[in-house]
């Protein structure tokens, strides 16, 4: 299968978020070249589409490259489509590690216990806000009372399967080496090749 998902957070204007933008944009152009099938979902989805649809669509994905910043691990798209992921590989970590590839970028920090305690935090105020804010109910959101409850339980566990993957992060000075790690994950993958 030469299908391969990228889920990545997009809409940082910073002049960080440009460069960082233009070369997950670059990669993408690259594996196209070589002719394999991107489901990007800025690309993927028209108006009216349902978003639950696309995030069930790249949870059941084969070959999901995880392009992971601070900002995507505070995205209630970006985590959703990483909670299902997990969840529909039955959180069976080797089957897990098989279909996600992380190209983790500097400012995640996800073997930091104290950034893991910024993003534990994060998702408790959103989830105590949203409590506040839907006192009957938060279901219909991109992410519900119970799926933040839940990540917050098994986000460390997930950092870590994460950082399993022998890569360095990607430093913003090196922006190139995301489609670098990308093509070399492929190279390591016979059933793509």
């Amino acid at each position: 299968d030469r299908t391969v998902y990228i889920s990545y957070a997009w809409g940082d204007d910073t002049q960080e978020g440009q460069a960082r933008r233009e070369a997950v944009e670059a990669a993408i152009a690259h594996l196209r070249q070589q002719r394999y099938n991107v489901v990007v979902d800025r690309e993927h989805m028209r108006p009216g589409d349902l978003i639950s649809d696309f995030i069930t669509k790249i949870a059941r994905g084969r070959n999901v490259f995880a392009i992971l910043s601070e900002k995507y691990l505070k995205s209630d798209y970006c985590v959703r489509e990483m909670y299902e992921l997990y969840c529909r590989c039955g959180q069976r970590p080797e089957e897990f590690q098989q279909r996600v590839y992380p190209i983790v970028l500097s400012d995640a920090k996800l073997q930091d216990d104290e950034q893991l305690d910024r993003y534990t935090n994060h998702w408790e105020d959103i989830r105590r806000n949203r409590n506040r804010r839907y006192r009957h109910s938060s279901q219909g959101r991109v992410l519900e009372d119970d799926q933040i409850g839940h990540w917050i339980e098994i986000m460390g566990k997930v950092f870590g399967l994460l950082s399993d993957h022998l890569s360095a992060p990607v430093a913003d000075n090196n922006l190139g080496a995301i489609s670098t790690r990308i093509q070399e994950f492929l190279k390591n993958r016979p059933a793509l090749s």
